[in-house]
């Protein structure tokens, strides 16, 4: 790259990082009532992103109420959703998405103020009294033209003319990590109700998400405890002891449902304290796992671990509580975006 192309790439990295932390303060401004928004642009820029959070609300309370009509979900958790849609608490999703997921997404808050700004510049340049295109423009489009125009309008007007973002505006990954994102604000709401077992909440949701979305279906959780239970922890000992990593991981991966990728990362890349969380999830007695520790060590370091390493790996082990250890594996189960939302959440 010659020095002009470079001094413009660092230019427009400049420029867009600028950009980057303007649509933050937007963002910010929006939620706290302070910052570079006017009253009229915070009201707006509410307003859309309410519009958007409720529709993607809706497609996921009418994929819940399908699943719970074909006996797939609980009817408690089709219930709070739909009333989370029509009710008080439907503004309590919103809110948690918009604290928790909308000021991480510079994008998604650069496309919302862009569309409240474009309606205020359309507003301002709107004729007096008009309710649609300026009426001189007939001598210059033809009625085919016109009536296009006005109806592009009138899709990003709700019924009080106020603007909105039609979903099928926003790139598709947006949209991906937005239903994802209020699917976990419902699963807050599930929680605080205390009406409905969480997990089977959890199954019931992202399967409603992945049928929104078109994704292939997640395996219940009930299914892959059979899965589990087909597979004795022995057998992972005997494929270490063979050399075979590969079966090792397969083995694990089938017993588990996390991906080889993953597993191979916790095994032998991250330490001790996931890869023992891990064992107490799937029910490894202490001996086993006392011995896959040391032939995780033997093959990814070539030797045994030393006794001390041994020792503070059976420490983390039993100071591991297994109920707590079985919510992690299942949170990990999850569709990485899904977890990733339930994340930002609690850290929020």
């Amino acid at each position: 790259m010659n020095l002009p192309s470079l001094d413009l790439a660092r230019s427009v990295e400049r420029d867009a990082a600028r950009v980057d932390r303007l649509m933050e303060d937007v963002a910010r401004s929006m939620l706290s009532g302070a910052g570079p928004l006017t009253d009229q642009q915070r009201a707006l820029m509410w307003g859309v992103v309410t519009d958007i959070v409720r529709s993607v609300h809706r497609r996921i309370a009418a994929a819940l109420g399908e699943a719970v009509a074909d006996g797939r979900a609980p009817s408690a958790v089709a219930a709070c959703a739909a009333d989370a849609v029509t009710g008080p608490s439907g503004q309590r999703v919103v809110e948690i998405v918009a604290r928790s997921a909308f000021t991480r997404d510079t994008r998604l808050v650069r496309l919302v103020f862009a569309r409240i700004e474009a309606h205020r510049l359309a507003e301002v340049m709107r004729p007096p009294g008009s309710a649609g295109p300026d009426p001189e423009s007939n001598g210059i489009l033809d009625r085919a033209d016109l009536d296009r125009c006005h109806d592009q309008q009138m899709a990003h007007l709700d019924e009080y003319g106020d603007p909105r973002l039609p979903l099928d505006d926003l790139p598709p990954d947006m949209v991906e990590a937005i239903h994802w994102q209020v699917a976990a604000a419902l699963r807050v709401l599930l929680i605080e109700t205390e009406a409905v077992d969480l997990v089977a909440a959890d199954d019931a949701i992202e399967a409603a998400v992945a049928s929104v979305l078109h994704q292939p279906a997640p395996l219940p959780e009930a299914e892959r405890q059979d899965r589990q239970a087909a597979i004795p922890p022995e057998a992972l000992v005997r494929a270490l002891k063979r050399g075979d990593v590969f079966l090792f991981l397969m083995l694990l991966g089938q017993i588990s449902g996390l991906a080889l990728g993953r597993l191979q990362a916790m095994a032998f890349g991250r330490g001790t304290l996931e890869f023992a969380t891990l064992c107490r999830a799937i029910d490894v007695q202490r001996t086993v796992f006392a011995e896959l520790h040391l032939l995780v060590g033997q093959h990814s370091s070539g030797k045994v671990r030393d006794p001390r390493a041994l020792a503070e790996a059976m420490h983390a082990f039993d100071g591991i509580d297994p109920d707590e250890a079985r919510d992690l594996l299942r949170l990990w189960r999850r569709h990485p975006r899904y977890a990733g939302a339930i994340r930002r959440i609690t850290d929020g």
